[in-house]
């Protein structure tokens, strides 16, 4: 799974590739057509198990990639040491 996000992390083109990407494309397209961010995906409750995981992981990734780059809070692990 790749899905390309401009600098404000909204979705711009995905790419799957192997078993049941057909059955879970829809979701890049439904988030890409209502201006969702890649991030707002991982609030979104997915089946479990199921290939649509896959979507909700990497959303995942993204949250917390977000999170690290946040000023706030990297300002406040420099100042408490974390």
């Amino acid at each position: 799974c790749k899905i390309i996000c401009d600098k404000r992390g909204y979705i711009l083109g995905a790419q799957i590739v192997g078993a049941r990407a057909g059955d879970i494309m829809h979701e890049m397209q439904v988030a890409k057509v209502f201006n969702k961010k890649l991030t707002q995906l991982f609030k979104v409750m997915h089946a479990y198990p199921t290939y649509s995981e896959v979507l909700w992981q990497t959303a995942k990734d993204a949250y917390i990639d977000s999170l690290q780059h946040n000023k706030v809070l990297q300002f406040l692990r420099s100042l408490f040491g974390y």
